[in-house]
């Protein structure tokens, strides 16, 4: 009986609940007050439908969602007008499909140069994506064939956000495309709808940006010496040098953490070249590799969420990769910079080719800093300009394990 424990010490005492009680009314009372702060009306509650319509001023927002009940896209239109459209899929097709987007990206991993290349393989799944999914949303938005492709947003749920939708389309046997999705829009993820509500950052005049380059890496990663080639192209493109704040590891002089978080707050834009990896149990330990250590997301959102940083670009492996246990609350490196507050996200659903990693950059930076230094770059123009850095190269016979990785999220 000793080891039972007194009934008393079960339930609180009344001298406790009249504390719980006390403390409960006085958070109410502090909630009460926050919410009469301009823009903080709706703190820690559910966002209103009305805040969420905000989501597709620019654009429509395609809300993608599977299950064993069935599969549908709802459709936000601007001015806040919803369609639920039914997908002519099967959760178990999806799983299928999502199987074979993964062993792809595994295959790219493992690839080495001259291998077989799979095409096949990624036509049968982009295609799949295209006739089960994204054909039905084109139709549903009456969206046409165009040069000047509007934008259009992704909001991937569940089995959906392993699937590289933003690629989904008939190609030919070549690799050209027949009827494909960025032929009637420009993709961009969200992870939630709150990620593009807010109005986009205003222009500055006092641009900076920050590149982080790791030609070596460390023990037990390969070497990625095409990083030189990227912040070479990076130095070309951007409108004064002044605006660059550069970090290059070193064997000898490897970056120090601290450095670069100290930049990270002060500037605008921020590329990475350098290894990423995702942990697969602690979201917040997923870091980007460098040379003085790794740089992980935790330190990343407790020292930018007051910066006013516009764009990340990460040119690293599996920067948007998703979690397989929770693909709804995946915190992936690409979702934590969105979460630290850049507005704007360029990253890969898996491994990229290191040759083509300075190309893509070059094209993207061609577009931002084509204004030279009469006009700031707008990171509302990202998913545009990789749109056609990600066309150059295809247009050059890439491979689709050459492009379709790449992927855009937020504004």
């Amino acid at each position: 009986m000793s080891a039972i424990e007194p009934i008393s010490q079960l339930h609180p005492q009344p001298n406790q609940s009249e504390t719980l009680y006390s403390l409960s009314q006085q958070r109410e009372r502090l909630l009460a007050k926050a919410r009469e702060i301009d823009r903080f009306q709706d703190f820690l509650l559910p966002p209103s439908f009305d805040s969420l319509c905000a989501a597709a001023r620019n654009g429509p927002v395609v809300f993608l969602n599977a299950s064993e009940y069935g599969c549908d896209a709802i459709i936000m239109r601007p001015g806040g007008e919803l369609q639920c459209v039914s997908l002519g899929v099967e959760l178990a097709m999806l799983q299928t499909l999502r199987i074979a987007s993964q062993q792809l990206g595994q295959q790219q991993i493992k690839r080495r140069p001259g291998t077989e290349t799979l095409d096949d393989d990624f036509r049968f799944l982009l295609g799949s994506l295209w006739t089960l999914v994204v054909k039905q949303v084109i139709d549903c938005l009456h969206l046409s064939k165009t040069e000047e492709p509007c934008r259009l947003w992704w909001c991937a749920t569940g089995v959906f956000s392993f699937l590289p939708i933003h690629a989904a389309g008939l190609y030919s046997q070549t690799g050209g495309p027949e009827d494909a999705l960025f032929q009637y829009a420009i993709s961009s993820f969200i992870y939630t709808p709150q990620d593009i509500i807010s109005p986009p950052p205003a222009l500055t005049s006092d641009f900076k940006m920050v590149a982080v380059i790791e030609p070596t890496s460390g023990s037990g990663y390969n070497a990625l010496p095409m990083t030189k080639v990227e912040l070479q192209k990076l130095q070309m493109r951007i409108p004064a040098r002044d605006n660059l704040i550069e970090h290059v590891g070193k064997r000898t002089d490897p970056i120090k953490l601290d450095d670069v978080l100290s930049s990270l707050q002060e500037c605008s834009f921020a590329h990475f070249g350098c290894h990423g990896i995702q942990h697969s149990t602690n979201p917040l330990a997923s870091a980007l590799v460098l040379s003085g250590g790794r740089l992980t997301m935790e330190k990343v959102i407790q020292k930018c969420q007051a910066s006013n940083g516009s764009l990340a670009y990460l040119s690293a492996c599996q920067t948007a990769k998703s979690d397989e246990e929770r693909p709804d609350e995946a915190l992936t490196l690409a979702a934590t910079m969105l979460f630290a507050g850049f507005r704007g996200v360029v990253g890969t659903m898996w491994s990229i080719s290191d040759n083509d990693a300075p190309v893509i950059a070059d094209a993207f930076y061609a577009h931002m800093f084509r204004h030279g230094t009469e006009r700031p770059p707008d990171a509302t123009e990202a998913a545009y300009a990789l749109h056609l850095a990600v066309q150059k190269i295809r247009d050059g016979g890439a491979k689709f394990w050459n492009w379709v990785p790449y992927v855009h999220f937020g504004i």
